[in-house]
C-alpha cells in the first residue's frame, strides 16, 4: 500500500449555505466523495439543482470531483477519502482492481455505463443519529489532530461505510458484489494469473469465449477501462511492491510483472505514476 504524502487521506467539511470545494487539496484520482443531508433543502451543484430530504446521501465516483460551487438549503457534511483509507493494512487498497473486491467501496464505484456518476441514498432514520455523530466525531479528530487522529478518523470513517453496506444489503444484495456482471470475475481471475505473460484482449476473449470486439465494449460499460488498461493496472501493483520490499532492479522488476523491454516498463510507470520507478522508490523508501 502507499498513501499520496502531498494530501489529506481524509477530509471533512460541515456543508452550510456557502461552500467552494476548492477548499480541499485533493485533486488525486484515488478520492472519492459523500454528501450527507441532515434536513430537507434545496442542493446545487453548478446549474443542477435538486431537492433533497433529511437523510439523502450522494456517493460520487474516484475522478469525478465537482469543484465548482455548491449552494445547500439544507444542513450536512462533505466527507473526500482516498480508497487507502477503507483498509490501509491492505496491499494496494488502492488499486482500481481491489475496489470491486470491497463492499465498502462499490456505493462509489460507477459499474456500468449506463449508471450516473453520482449515486443516491437514503439513510433510515434509525440509522441517522449514528451518521451525525460519526462524522462529527470525526471532524473533531481530523481538526486537533491529537496522538492516533489518523487511526481514530478511520474508523468513525469506517463505521459509516460499513452502515451503508448493511442498508444497501439489506435492499439488494448483489449490488455490493463484483458479481453483478459474472464476466468480471473471470477476466479479473485470467488477468491476476496470467499477467506476467504476454498478453492481449485477443487472449482474454478467447478465455471467456467472447469476441474481442464485444469484451472490448462489455469492459468499457461495466468498468470504463480496457482490457490493456486492467492489464497494466495488474503489472503495476505487482511493480509497486517489488520495488518496496525487494533489492531487484529496475529491468529485473519490469521483467518480473510482464515487460521484456526496461525502458518500454519505465515509459508505462510514469504514465501511471508521473515519476520513474528510480524515483518512486526512492521517495517512498524514504517516506517509510
Amino acid at each position: 500500500m502507499y498513501v499520496d504524502k502531498k494530501h489529506p487521506e481524509i477530509a471533512i467539511q460541515r456543508l452550510d449555505s456557502d461552500h467552494t470545494l476548492d477548499k480541499f487539496k485533493v485533486s488525486n484520482s484515488r478520492y472519492v466523495q459523500l454528501i450527507y443531508f441532515e434536513n430537507e433543502g434545496q442542493y446545487q451543484q453548478q446549474q443542477l439543482t435538486r431537492q433533497v430530504k433529511s437523510g439523502d446521501l450522494l456517493t460520487i465516483p474516484s475522478g469525478k470531483l465537482d469543484k465548482g460551487k455548491l449552494f445547500s438549503q439544507a444542513e450536512g457534511w462533505i466527507v473526500f477519502f482516498a480508497t487507502t483509507a477503507v483498509n490501509p493494512y491492505y496491499w494496494d487498497a488502492d488499486s482500481s482492481l481491489n475496489w470491486f473486491k470491497d463492499p465498502l467501496i462499490i456505493p462509489f464505484v460507477k459499474l456500468s455505463e449506463t449508471e450516473a456518476q453520482t449515486h443516491y441514498y437514503n439513510i433510515p432514520p434509525s440509522y441517522r443519529p449514528l451518521w451525525c455523530q460519526c462524522l462529527k466525531a470525526l471532524q473533531l479528530e481530523l481538526n486537533n489532530k491529537q496522538f492516533g487522529y489518523k487511526q481514530v478518523a478511520r474508523a468513525y470513517l469506517t463505521e459509516i461505510l460499513v452502515n451503508l453496506a448493511r442498508i444497501i444489503q439489506e435492499e439488494k444484495e448483489d449490488c455490493l458484489t463484483r458479481e453483478r456482471h459474472p464476466i468480471l470475475s473471470q477476466v479479473f481471475q485470467y488477468i491476476d494469473n496470467n499477467y506476467k505473460k504476454s498478453i492481449s484482449l485477443k487472449d482474454i476473449a478467447q478465455e471467456v469465449n467472447f469476441s474481442p470486439t464485444y469484451l472490448a465494449s462489455l469492459l468499457r460499460q461495466l468498468v470504463g477501462n480496457t482490457a490493456l488498461e486492467l492489464i497494466r493496472e495488474r503489472r503495476m501493483v505487482e511493480a509497486r511492491r517489488l520495488l518496496l520490499n525487494t533489492e531487484n532492479d529496475i529491468g529485473t522488476i519490469g521483467e518480473l510483472v510482464g515487460y521484456k523491454s526496461t525502458t518500454y516498463f519505465i515509459r508505462q510507470f510514469r504514465r501511471v505514476h508521473d515519476q520513474t520507478p528510480y524515483v518512486w522508490r526512492n521517495t517512498r523508501r524514504q517516506n517509510t
